[in-house]
C-alpha cells in the first residue's frame, strides 16, 4: 500500500510509526520497545565508525538540541563517554 492512498496520515507519520514499531502493519508481533531502544549518540557513533557521517555533522546535530532544548537524555554524558576527544 503506497502512503499516498493512507487518509489522515502523513508521511512523517507512517515512518515514525515504522521506526518505533518496525512490525506495525506486517503481521507480525511487535517487540517490546525496551528491546528497540538505542541512544542516539551511540547510533552516531556507529554511523562515524562505518564512514555515513562525520564529526562535523555529529557536533552541529548536538549543537541544534543544545538550542533548541529538544535533546536526548544524557546528551552530555553520552558524548564525553562516546567521543572523549572533542
Amino acid at each position: 500500500m503506497r502512503l499516498e492512498t493512507l487518509p489522515n496520515l502523513t508521511r512523517n507519520g507512517m515512518l515514525c510509526r515504522r521506526q518505533f514499531n518496525p512490525s506495525a502493519g506486517s503481521g507480525k508481533p511487535a517487540l517490546p520497545v525496551a528491546a528497540q531502544v538505542m541512544p542516539t549518540l551511540e547510533l552516531l557513533k556507529i554511523m562515524l565508525e562505518c564512514g555515513h557521517t562525520d564529526m562535523k555533522i555529529i557536533i552541529g546535530l548536538c549543537e541544534y538540541w543544545r538550542q533548541f532544548g529538544d535533546r536526548p537524555a544524557n546528551l552530555e554524558a553520552d558524548f564525553k563517554r562516546l567521543f572523549p576527544d572533542q
